[in-house]
């Protein structure tokens, strides 16, 4: 069985799979190279960090949150902004439609945008960064089963 934290990625992916702009460019790493340009639009799906708490009422059970990050990333050209803009409206939409990620977390909401451009591949591109917050509990001596 896998982590909690792998499981909640996975449902992501899964669920950010058949986005209209992105379509099936779902990548679960920041590592993914950006070229060839003609898998662009995409989105990559990645934790930054958890803070974990024991709780009081329930010892044997952490409280975690989770940073997930969700980029989208498009060709940079005169309609960039609104490829990005279409890229977080799609992506907010599917996670506000199932904001248990099909049980394995109490809530998952929006916390920050953040929008930039590089030029770091062949063609300059545009990068919106949506991180969203997860609350999820787990057993503390079984971190693959979530406990909502």
């Amino acid at each position: 069985m896998t982590h909690v934290r792998q499981q909640i990625r996975d449902r992501i992916i899964t669920i950010c799979g058949g986005l209209v702009t992105t379509t099936t460019h779902v990548y679960n790493t920041r590592l993914y190279a950006l070229v060839p340009e003609n898998n662009l639009p995409a989105l990559l799906v990645y934790t930054q960090n958890e803070v974990a708490e024991r709780e009081m009422i329930a010892p044997s059970t952490y409280q975690r949150n989770l940073s997930v990050m969700i980029e989208g990333i498009a060709e940079g050209n005169s309609k960039v902004e609104d490829t990005l803009d279409t890229i977080s409206a799609e992506v907010e939409a599917v996670i506000g439609s199932d904001p248990g990620l099909n049980n394995l977390c109490v809530n998952i909401s929006l916390a920050s945008t953040e929008i930039d451009f590089t030029s770091e591949s062949e063609h300059p591109i545009g990068v919106i960064k949506l991180s969203f917050e997860c609350l999820y509990y787990t057993a503390a001596n079984d971190s693959t089963i979530s406990i909502t």
